[in-house]
């Protein structure tokens, strides 16, 4: 199944990014992509507030991100 959000154009308001969330928490884990990656299995409030790891992963993957050249990056192929 293929995530259920139309990727031609960039979400621009409240609606459109409610839409977008909807359809990232509605996917499964087949559906992750080269534009959108799942951290779901991440603990980002983790018990022992020194535990750090969950959120230094989301850290490298946007910075990862933001290396990423835009054509390959970019959902529309």
């Amino acid at each position: 199944m293929a995530l259920d959000f139309d990727t031609r154009t960039a979400p621009r308001n409240h609606a459109e990014l409610k839409k977008l969330v909807q359809a990232v928490r509605s996917a499964s884990k087949a559906d992750e992509t080269f534009w959108l990656e799942w951290k779901s299995d991440l603990d980002l409030n983790p018990a022992d507030k020194v535990d750090k790891s969950g959120r230094a992963h989301v850290a490298r993957a946007i910075i990862g991100f933001a290396n990423r050249m835009p054509d390959t990056a970019h959902p529309i192929r």
